[in-house]
């Protein structure tokens, strides 16, 4: 009986393997992606643009939320358009400088004589806060002298100064000017309805000590607040951050 079974898988075995199917066999196709070396470098390419641009869009959607944040002006009536930088309000006054990238600009345009009293002012205003910020040095139109001025002792200045609702007192700033009848609306503060807005007064200032001032000509700046208003320069500004700490009297001249 065992000998049957082991002569009976042998002869199933042998016809199983001779055997010709009664259909032939079919091959399916096999379909293997692949992209020329190039297809998947701009692949690669894309994705990275897609990247770049989500990121740069996301940037920019926190930057318009600061600015919202911040107090970026929508009044259309103050409507301002950014060209290269430069500030223009609807009432066609435009900044004097960019307000970005200023150090750029001041490398790329201004002329040899420009640079020296740039650098000049810049030292001055260092020589007081080394980490002071540049942009402070839109203020002044370097198409104009930089100087330095020497008021002694029992000299008069002025200032335009806000008065602090405390004391009552004026609270001074570090820009002066010499002139009693100086046009302050060109002193980079705003009109007199922005004058008055601020509480501004005007000062006369007798000093107890000698004092250093950089004296310069105002420039046209954009309002600091983002109203979208452009401050008038053109007037004579003097500036010590230290001579309102040498002041032997004071007397308010003039309110708006």
């Amino acid at each position: 009986m065992k000998l049957f079974l082991q002569i009976l898988l042998f002869f199933f075995t042998w016809f199983s393997s001779s055997a010709t199917p009664p259909l032939a066999k079919v091959g399916l196709p096999n379909y293997a992606l692949s992209f020329p070396k190039a297809a998947t470098q701009n692949l690669e390419n894309e994705l990275k643009i897609g990247v770049s641009n989500f990121v740069r869009s996301s940037i920019q959607e926190n930057s318009f939320s600061q600015k919202a944040i911040f107090g970026e002006s929508s009044n259309l009536t103050e409507t301002r358009a950014r060209m290269g930088g430069v500030v223009v309000n609807t009432a066609g006054k435009v900044a004097k400088y960019p307000i970005n990238n200023f150090l750029d600009f001041v490398n790329s345009t201004f002329t040899t004589a420009q640079k020296q009293l740039f650098t000049k002012a810049d030292n001055f205003y260092q020589s007081f806060n080394p980490s002071f910020n540049i942009n402070e040095l839109r203020g002044i139109d370097f198409d104009f002298p930089v100087t330095n001025v020497i008021k002694q002792e029992d000299n008069v200045i002025y200032q335009m100064a806000t008065i602090d609702p405390v004391t009552g007192n004026p609270r001074f700033g570090s820009y002066f000017f010499e002139n009693i009848d100086e046009d302050v609306i060109k002193l980079g503060i705003g009109d007199l309805n922005r004058i008055k807005a601020d509480g501004r007064v005007k000062v006369k200032i007798i000093l107890d000590d000698e004092v250093d001032f950089l004296k310069s000509k105002t420039a046209n700046i954009e309002d600091w607040t983002g109203s979208g208003n452009i401050f008038e320069g053109g007037g004579n500004q003097f500036y010590n951050p230290t001579a309102k700490t040498k002041i032997k009297s004071f007397e308010i001249i003039k309110t708006y």
